[in-house]
């Protein structure tokens, strides 16, 4: 059996190295928010609430290529992980909030921010280019609602009263407006550091925009529709059966993810999408997450 070889630092370096630096401090995070209620009679009642932050001496780290300047240390292509300090964030938001507590089989929350996320390195991890601007997740406009109703009935026949009574309705929307969209013209190599850069393109005077639309640089805007019809069966003082017939996405809404934004990528594809949101955030079943297609299920639960 041939031994295991010794590990050795010596040079040409066949891994990446993890560096960090010498004057790397802890980042800095600001959180302020406040807050007013008001009650809208007996059953309601609206919140306003101003939230804030600003994270500064946020850590920044960045793939550097030193056998693109010469380096011959890491002729194998391999690189170095390096990771400081030097990134800024800032967030405020407008929350509004409506809250109707459960009043004749109705109960309602609806709730609506507006925002706008700014930073400069929206991750710390491969960090190309530093430019500050709206964050990669900044979503100014999102607005959900869920509302639960019970179904009113009161049957005296007995056939009729097991059949209709104890439905229910849930319902939840969610929208939100688009993320933004980095067209990246080009990309280079730095002189210096021989790190890897993205180069924006140039708006040339009197051409338009790659595409005609008021909301350009963003993507897809995000509308989903969850219904739920459900009932329950009293089978004891304290165990209950509930049916449940669900429809995700019931409008069958198109909710569209990444795109391509590169103009390396060519006529064919630049400014087209690759997927549906769904099956980019991981986590659930993609069939159930949220921008997938319509689906339906149906499901049976004991309570007790």
């Amino acid at each position: 059996m041939d031994a295991v070889p010794p590990l050795t630092v010596d040079s040409p370096y066949s891994n990446t190295a993890q560096t960090y630096d010498p004057g790397l401090r802890l980042p800095r995070l600001w959180q302020w928010n406040f807050t007013i209620e008001q009650s809208l009679g007996e059953k309601q009642t609206i919140t306003a609430s101003y939230v804030g932050s600003a994270g500064r001496n946020l850590t920044v780290t960045k793939l550097l290529y030193p056998d693109r300047v010469g380096n011959a240390a890491f002729s194998q292509g391999r690189g170095i992980w390096y990771t400081r300090n030097g990134a800024a964030s800032d967030y405020n938001a407008l929350q509004l909030q409506l809250q109707r507590r459960l009043h004749r089989g109705l109960q309602t929350l609806a709730s609506y921010t507006w925002s706008h996320s700014l930073d400069d390195a929206s991750s710390n991890f491969r960090t190309l280019m530093q430019l500050r601007g709206s964050s990669d997740f900044d979503i100014r406009h999102n607005f959900q609602a869920a509302l639960t109703y019970d179904i009113p009935g009161s049957y005296r026949n007995a056939v009729l009263s097991g059949l209709l009574k104890h439905w229910a309705l849930d319902a939840r929307i969610s929208a939100r407006s688009a993320l933004p969209l980095d067209v990246i013209g080009a990309t280079g190599i730095d002189p210096i550091t021989g790190a890897n850069l993205n180069f924006h393109p140039n708006l040339v005077p009197g051409q338009p925009f790659y595409l005609a639309d008021p909301n350009i640089g963003r993507a897809f805007v995000a509308v989903q529709t969850d219904i739920t019809l459900r009932r329950e069966f009293p089978l004891h003082e304290q165990v209950r059966l509930q049916f449940r017939a669900e429809a995700f996405n019931a409008l069958n809404q198109p909710i569209f993810g990444q795109i391509y934004s590169e103009m390396s990528n060519g006529a064919a594809l630049f400014g087209t999408t690759r997927n549906t949101l769904n099956s980019q955030l991981g986590g659930l079943n993609s069939l159930y997450q949220v921008g997938g297609p319509r689906s339906l299920q149906l499901a049976l639960r004991l309570m007790f």
